[in-house]
């Protein structure tokens, strides 16, 4: 990941008040996550699997922060029975920032599934997204 696309997250993150970030890393976002840790003013927590950094973002957004949950599309799966809990239910809010992987043509064939539910995914679930495809859409 470049540092002006890595310049321009931190700044959204930053500009959003987001004050705790989950994550479960991955190899696109893999330049990011070093200097989110090092940031200051924002705690970072590493979780072992999706559905434990859902639950764990709708915990602390109850506690009264401002979380966000970064992870690969590859995950969104895992992470749809917490999702559903916490949203359908209790209307908790969970903030995901996700690297996309599996679009047509990619030489990671066995990702080509995650990049073909995802946004399937998403509308049956109500959670409005954005795709960004430039460095102009990361901060708005």
């Amino acid at each position: 990941m470049r540092k002006e696309y890595i310049d321009l997250v931190l700044r959204g993150l930053k500009e959003s008040g987001t004050d705790l970030i989950i994550f479960l890393p991955d190899g696109k976002f893999r330049d990011l996550y070093p200097v989110l840790v090092k940031e200051s003013g924002i705690k970072c927590i590493e979780v072992t699997n999706e559905a434990e950094g859902v639950s764990i973002a709708a915990g602390a957004w109850l506690g009264g922060k401002t979380p966000i949950m970064i992870m690969t599309n590859a995950g969104l799966r895992v992470a749809i029975e917490p999702l559903c809990r916490y949203g359908f239910t209790h209307e908790i809010p969970v903030v995901m920032l996700m690297s996309f992987t599996g679009e047509m043509g990619t030489r990671q064939w066995w990702a080509i599934p995650h990049g073909k539910t995802t946004i399937p995914l998403l509308q049956t679930l109500g959670i409005p997204y954005e795709i960004v495809k430039n460095k102009n859409e990361i901060v708005n």
